[in-house]
């Protein structure tokens, strides 16, 4: 009663329906959608906000600039934001009123100082009715908490569309379906944009009931890629031999486009009211032609792209859909496709008005940017030219070259990678088995027939199966978990195996380098998560992998920053929306330490695991390979220090530092033992060789003649992508540096001031400074000890050991150098 007195005193105000929660804060997309038909908004621009989830406490923060107004007429926007300020008003003064009637309750509704009588007073019923409603406010309060959460609603749409659009096939390629016949009303420019799928399909006509598809429609679109013989529905009048129609119209050689509501020749459209008996008779003559006489029935798909919600009974969409149906003599041939939930449900409706029939074959739950990547994917030469991602209920959407090269600090993993490509396999292995990082390519050939490119390691199945979905269950939208290991005992590939394996239900990547700027990066990450699916209302959570980190609290502050990140894009969830999967080095490692949220990689294998590599190992010297340097044989030999030593040993025998290539080669020994991470790249590694950078003829590995062996080229992301040499494993660096002085007197003194007395190391240097500061921290940080409180580096403390007073020497060199850089 309150409420509708107000009205009545407020008249000329915007209405508030008793029926909605005072608060527009409360407002769930339902109420919002009846106040904007309440104010004479049109139901499609309504039925539009309706379907991306506008509600209350969206409608309160509305503004010119948000993504859910891009796509509104002007009158649409101009509309709302006259209505909504009155709106605030109304509603800020029935709160009023509320709050004063609230404030003369009695006890225990706010008054706590007031006198009133015990005998007939209604004070214990007011306490009881209050007592017993508890449960039921506080379930209400909970609700209001968690209706901004996104719901997750579970769909299987994208499997059903490959199932259906192919005829069980799962592929276009052998699609039990030979042709296609496409129905179609006025589209959205929006929509537009992902309709490529239909290129490759063999259409034999499309029926279009847009009269302005050749001006600014779906013609339009298509006839810049694919040639169409425009045609009139009255140009299948049956007057002569099937055969003459046919090869008049040319329906073997093109695909037909038939106006079948006006737009071209001067043919002028017909309202819905009329275009039964305008039009209705020679579009059944193009149905009945088509089905009947030219192409087998059992081979033809014809699909119905709802573009436009279909609201009334006498739309010509609904009676072309009749005549089909009829001419198919069933619906099991039909497939229709909306990208909205509101649209199929008014289409449904009013076919079950008309006819008993089954209405299951039909796709509303995914966008057209999820249709058009899904079909596409099922073309098996279209792996080679376009890259897609994964979406929820098994669609998938194209991820375009711009979009790709926009996310420059992400490495993304598609669900087709590799597809369709064809590199060498023994190449590929050669190259991880030699302490190369592992590419994409190798667990790509892993699936393939024959031998696995990449062993499995036993912590896989752990982590996909059992940390994974504990991950899920988390109510946070960014979560992580480690996975520590020894540097060289095969983190960063178990890492890669994960998202591998998991790259159809998760948005994969890879975050290239470490790196200060987490917003940049929290930015990309949230984009690819929100690519092509800000108006769906579950999404797949991005799988993120970082491998460079030194820090844990990096990987916080990352997490964080996601987290905000998703706030500001209005990204609410009961579940993450990003799990990062941090790879961390560690100097040593226990299956022990394992906890729900780590897994340790152990510096030794499992029998299984060990059994699985020397298999490999036998598959190389099965091709004649010298495989004594193959990192694959250290792995079997649990890196021993001995089999390391004798191969180094037999390696560097013929070692002479008066090489460049060799005085190159200690270098990087050198610096790999000090300093990790300060590298060479191959292009500072051609130029001392004296090579022409980038030159086929000679690469730089073969200019390190036998050295090469031990070395690995390896690709840093950076500010600048690069590749880099260094030594293929820890281990084979220190007994590289300890045999160097052992057996050719190279001292670490002599391979210090060669590296600070050439300038060449810091001029062509890729990202200067930073590899300067790795220099400076390798000779200048002091290391402190529990038993030694030493104010030198650990570098200059070996030096004085092996070559006393060889320190000072290196220590004016590094002076100098420094200071000129």
């Amino acid at each position: 009663m309150a409420t509708s007195r107000h009205s009545e005193k407020n008249e000329g105000k915007t209405a508030l329906s008793s029926e909605r929660p005072v608060d527009i804060g409360d407002w769930n997309s339902e109420h919002v959608r009846q106040w904007m038909l309440e104010i004479q908004m049109d139901i499609k621009d309504a039925d539009m906000l309706y379907n991306q989830g506008l509600n209350g406490a969206g409608l309160l923060h509305l503004k010119e600039a948000n993504r859910l107004m891009q796509n509104l007429p002007s009158n649409a926007k101009e509309l709302i934001f006259q209505n909504i300020d009155s709106l605030k008003e109304t509603t800020q003064e029935l709160n009023d009123m509320v709050a004063q009637s609230c404030s003369l309750k009695p006890y225990p509704f706010n008054r706590y100082d007031a006198t009133y009588r015990d005998g007939s007073s209604s004070k214990l019923e007011d306490y009881d009715k209050y007592i017993a409603n508890n449960p039921r406010l506080s379930q209400e309060r909970k609700d209001a908490e968690e209706k901004h959460l996104s719901v997750v609603k579970i769909h299987a749409h994208g499997s059903a569309l490959c199932e259906m659009i192919t005829g069980g096939t799962h592929s276009m390629n052998r699609s039990r379906f030979t042709s296609y016949i496409v129905v179609a009303n006025k589209s959205h420019p929006v929509q537009l944009k992902n309709l490529k799928f239909l290129l490759g399909m063999n259409l034999m006509a499309v029926l279009d009931f847009d009269p302005q598809s050749a001006e600014n429609g779906l013609n339009k679109l298509l006839k810049e890629e694919k040639m169409f013989n425009d045609h009139l529905p009255a140009q299948y009048k049956d007057t002569g031999a099937v055969e003459d129609i046919a090869s008049s119209l040319e329906l073997t050689k093109k695909t037909s486009w038939v106006f079948c509501n006006g737009g071209i020749n001067g043919e002028t459209p017909s309202g819905a009211d009329n275009w039964l008996t305008e039009k209705g008779s020679s579009v059944r003559d193009v149905v009945s032609f088509l089905c009947q006489k030219v192409l087998p029935r059992k081979k033809l798909l014809v699909i119905f792209l709802l573009f436009s919600q279909v609201s009334k009974a006498s739309d010509p969409l609904l009676q072309t859909f009749s005549m089909f149906l009829q001419e198919l003599m069933g619906q099991n041939q039909i497939l229709c496709i909306s990208d909205n939930e509101t649209s199929h449900t008014y289409w449904i409706d009013l076919i079950k008005q008309q006819h008993a029939c089954d209405t299951s074959k039909c796709i509303y739950e995914l966008s057209f940017a999820e249709i058009n990547g899904t079909i596409l994917s099922l073309w098996s030469e279209i792996g080679k030219l376009i890259r897609f991602l994964p979406c929820s209920g098994g669609s998938k959407v194209v991820l375009s070259k711009k979009t790709e090269e926009s996310l420059h600090m992400l490495s993304i993993l598609c669900v087709n990678q590799c597809d369709g490509g064809h590199q060498d396999k023994q190449l590929h292995d050669e190259n991880f088995y030699k302490g190369g990082k592992a590419s994409w390519w190798n667990f790509y050939y892993s699936e393939q027939p024959g031998s696995a490119s990449v062993i499995k390691r036993d912590k896989l199945d752990y982590i996909v199966d059992a940390i994974i979905p504990n991950m899920l269950n988390q109510k946070r939208a960014c979560v992580f978990f480690n996975i520590f290991h020894a540097q060289g005992w095969g983190g960063t590939t178990l890492a890669m195996h994960v998202l591998w394996t998991l790259k159809e239900k998760f948005r994969c990547a890879v975050l290239k380098d470490t790196t200060d700027d987490f917003t940049t990066a929290a930015k990309q990450v949230v984009e690819l998560l929100t690519y092509e699916t800000k108006e769906q209302p579950t999404r797949l959570p991005v799988l993120l992998m970082t491998d460079h980190f030194q820090d844990i609290r990096n990987v916080l502050t990352l997490q964080h920053q996601i987290e905000d990140e998703c706030l500001n894009q209005y990204i609410f969830s009961k579940s993450p929306q990003v799990i990062i999967v941090n790879c961390m080095r560690v100097d040593s490692c226990e299956p022990t330490e394992g906890t729900g949220d780590a897994v340790c990689l152990p510096h030794y294998l499992s029998e299984r695991e060990l059994e699985l590599f020397r298999e490999k190992l036998e598959e190389f010297k099965k091709n004649n390979k010298s495989t004594e340097t193959f990192y694959v044989s250290m792995v079997v030999k649990n890196f021993s220090s001995d089999y390391i030593q004798g191969v180094v040993k037999n390696t560097l025998k013929d070692f002479n530092f008066q090489h460049k290539h060799a005085q190159l080669f200690a270098v990087l020994v050198l610096l790999h033992v000090y300093s990790k991470n300060a590298l060479l790249s191959v292009s500072t590694c051609e130029e001392f060789l004296g090579l022409q950078t980038g030159a086929e003829s000679c690469r730089v590995e073969d200019a390190f003649e036998k050295l090469s062996s031990l070395l690995k080229r390896c690709t840093v992301f950076s500010k600048v992508t690069f590749e880099v040499m260094r030594v293929i494993h820890p281990s084979v660096a220190h007994h590289c540096l300890e045999e160097l002085s052992a057996s050719h007197g190279v001292t670490k003194a002599q391979i210090a001031n060669l590296l600070l007395t050439t300038d060449l190391f810091y001029e062509n240097t890729l990202e200067k400074q930073k590899f300067m500061q790795h220099v400076k921290d390798m000779l200048m940080k002091s290391q402190y000890s529990a038993k030694h409180d030493n104010v030198f580096s650990r570098l200059i403390q070996d030096i004085m050991k092996e070559t006393p007073g060889m320190e000072d020497t290196v220590l004016l060199n590094a002076a100098e150098c420094l200071r000129e850089k």
